[in-house]
């Protein structure tokens, strides 16, 4: 019964993205990815890695410039689906709109539950996050602009993204924790190697990889900007394997909240996390909630709906303090009424809050109406082997929130 509702989630969700995208233009109507691509040879569940890219229409600018003369700015678009369902197919339209706006859009698959537990997703997006940055001269983007943007789910691992330092690139990392009687244990060393247990097997894969409160509008805004410089920060979070800004769209972030998503956790944290929650440690649950890592470098935000019925605003409502708490640059836009679907990343305020926060982070796209196609060099993509100081805090009126990066 939980496989089914999952799946039905998941092709649900799909479902409201391509009703609202359907309505915006008729090329977003036909999206289709402009190739797929391999990132990794073997990802944690096992089989390569695929991963979408979807190419903006060409500006007039650079309809004649190949494409590793480009430098333009990238989003990794992350389905949703509870860490066990879903796929690319999911986000096509979402992906499409995206690159409408001037950006190159990255949709990767990643290893699912049950097969796999936490981490596996996350190690598996690292591993597309470093195949975009080693192949960015191919690809066309610059490897220090490139966001994330994710659903539920999705929204859980881009804001993972901009948080956790990718162990690969930060050096030898071992974590163990136990739940449920199980232990689970995951060694990344520098090399790329990694092994993961849990009550569900062993997995194996190597690769050498490359505050203000403000009332406006329908919405509920926060923003806490924070303190570290633009220059400085493009070279942290590239050498240390995160993105730099992150959209989350009502993604879990404290799994220490009872009965934080429903109406199925104890089977999601089953196969997520390796046993229900009354049996999972706290450390274990914390380990896998975003609100653990919250740091001052960070750039995300946060939309919630206040109907959402699937995981409690609660847990946006603590991701936000912790972030707030740890100084970083954090909005949190809450849509009244909003649901678990665009109702809320798609309500007019957020779906601009998000084109906005993208464009100060990681400036760049040009958008462009214009559908000439752009030249490509002979050179493939290899799969991975692997300005001044803003205030301590901001606030401004309505949904146009300019302050910070």
């Amino acid at each position: 019964m939980h496989k089914i509702f999952s799946i039905f989630f998941a092709l649900a969700f799909a479902a409201v993205v391509a009703t609202w995208v359907a309505g915006c233009s008729g090329e977003s109507r036909q999206a289709r990815p402009s190739r797929t691509l391999v990132y990794a040879d073997a990802i944690q569940a096992g089989g390569p890695g695929l991963v979408d890219v979807y190419e903006p229409p060409a500006s007039s600018e650079s309809d004649s410039v190949t494409v590793n003369l480009l430098k333009r700015p990238a989003i990794m678009a992350i389905h949703g689906g509870a860490w066990e369902s879903g796929g690319r197919y999911q986000l096509n339209l979402v992906a499409a709109q995206f690159a409408q706006e001037g950006y190159v859009v990255f949709v990767p698959d990643y290893s699912l539950a049950p097969a796999v537990e936490w981490p596996a997703p996350l190690l598996d997006l690292q591993s597309c996050l470093r195949f975009m940055r080693s192949n960015a001269d191919n690809l066309g983007i610059d490897a220090t602009k490139i966001g994330a943007w994710g659903g539920s789910a999705g929204g859980h691992l881009a804001t993972m993204l901009a948080l956790r330092d990718d162990p690969v690139l930060v050096g030898s990392t071992t974590t163990t924790t136990t739940g449920s009687g199980a232990s689970t244990t995951t060694t990344t060393t520098g090399s790329g190697s990694s092994t993961t247990t849990g009550s569900g097997g062993t997995s194996t894969t190597t690769g050498s990889g490359g505050s203000g409160s403000i009332s406006g509008g329908s919405i509920t805004t926060t923003t806490v900007v924070g303190g570290t410089s633009e220059v400085n920060l493009e070279s942290i979070v590239v050498t240390q394997g995160r993105v730099r800004a992150a959209v989350d769209a009502f993604g879990p972030a404290d799994l220490t909240i009872p009965n934080g998503m429903a109406p199925n956790e104890d089977q999601i944290l089953t196969n997520f996390l390796g046993a229900p929650f009354a049996q999972l440690s706290t450390s274990r649950l914390l380990d896998a909630s975003t609100i653990s890592y919250a740091r001052p470098d960070a750039s995300v935000l946060i939309l919630h709906g206040t109907a959402d019925t699937f995981v409690s605003i609660e847990n946006s409502q603590h991701l936000s303090s912790a972030l707030t708490q740890a100084k970083a640059d954090v909005q949190f836009i809450q849509v009244p009424g909003g649901g678990h679907n665009d109702t809320t990343f798609h309500a007019p305020e957020a779906w601009s809050a998000t084109l906005q926060f993208f464009q100060q982070r990681i400036p760049g796209a040009t958008r462009s109406d214009t559908s000439t196609s752009l030249q490509t060099t002979s050179t493939s993509p290899s799969p991975s082997s692997g300005s001044s100081t803003s205030s301590s805090s901001s606030s401004s009126s309505g949904v146009d929130n300019t302050s910070g990066q």
